[in-house]
C-alpha cells in the first residue's frame, strides 16, 4: 500500500511540477516580450531574476527567435557554470534529477523567442523522504500493536489448545482413554 501510494504521490508531484513550470514560463515569457522585440537583453536579465523567487528554479534562458540566447539566469551556486542548452522541443523533459521545460513566447500569435526553464526535484525528494520516514513509523507502530495484542491474545487462545494437545498426546502415549481435557471456558475456544 505504501509503495503504490508513493509511486502516484511521485506521478502527481511530477505533473503538478511540469503545470507550474508551464504557467511560470508563461508569465515570464509575457514579462519580456518587449525585451525579444527590442533584443535589450538588460530587461529580458531582469524579466529573468523574478525567478528568484522560486526555489526550486535551477536555470533559465530566454533565447531569440533565431535561437541565439538573449538572456539567462542560474541560480546561485550554478551561476557561473550554466551554459545553455540549444533550444529543444516544446514541452517538458522529466529527468531523475530535474525537469526541463521549452516553450515558446509568443505574440499576436506567432513565436517570437523560447523560454528555458530548469527545475530541481529536490521539494519531490523531500517529499518521499517524508513519506518513507513516516511509512516506517506506522509500520513499525503496527508491528507494536499487532505484537501487544498477540501476547494478549495467546494466553486466551494458546494455552487452551495447548492443554488440549497435551491431553491427546497423554491418551496416545499412555493408551489411557480415562483422561480426560479440562475445561476452562464455555465460548468456542472452550
Amino acid at each position: 500500500t505504501c509503495t503504490v501510494l508513493a509511486a502516484y504521490d511521485v506521478i502527481t508531484f511530477r505533473r503538478a511540477l511540469a503545470n507550474d513550470l508551464v504557467q511560470m514560463a508563461e508569465i515570464t515569457g509575457a514579462n519580456t516580450t518587449t525585451a525579444l522585440i527590442s533584443q535589450d537583453a538588460q530587461s529580458a536579465r531582469k524579466a529573468l531574476s523574478s525567478l528568484r523567487l522560486q526555489p526550486h528554479i535551477v536555470d533559465a534562458c530566454i533565447y531569440a527567435r533565431d535561437g541565439s540566447v538573449l538572456a539567462t539566469y542560474a541560480r546561485g551556486h550554478s551561476a557561473p557554470a550554466f551554459i545553455p542548452p540549444p533550444p529543444g522541443p516544446e514541452g517538458t523533459a522529466p529527468t531523475w534529477r530535474n525537469t526541463i521545460l521549452f516553450q515558446p513566447i509568443w505574440l499576436n500569435g506567432k513565436p517570437i523567442g523560447t523560454i528555458y526553464l530548469k527545475s530541481d526535484l529536490e521539494g519531490l525528494y523531500t517529499r518521499a523522504r517524508h513519506f518513507i520516514e513516516i511509512s516506517l513509523i506506522v509500520m513499525l507502530m503496527s508491528l507494536v500493536t499487532a505484537y501487544l495484542l498477540a501476547s494478549r491474545l495467546q494466553k486466551a487462545i494458546s494455552n487452551p489448545i495447548v492443554e488440549l494437545a497435551r491431553t491427546v498426546f497423554a491418551v496416545a502415549v499412555r493408551r489411557d482413554y480415562s483422561i480426560r481435557a479440562t475445561t476452562s471456558r464455555t465460548d468456542e475456544i472452550g
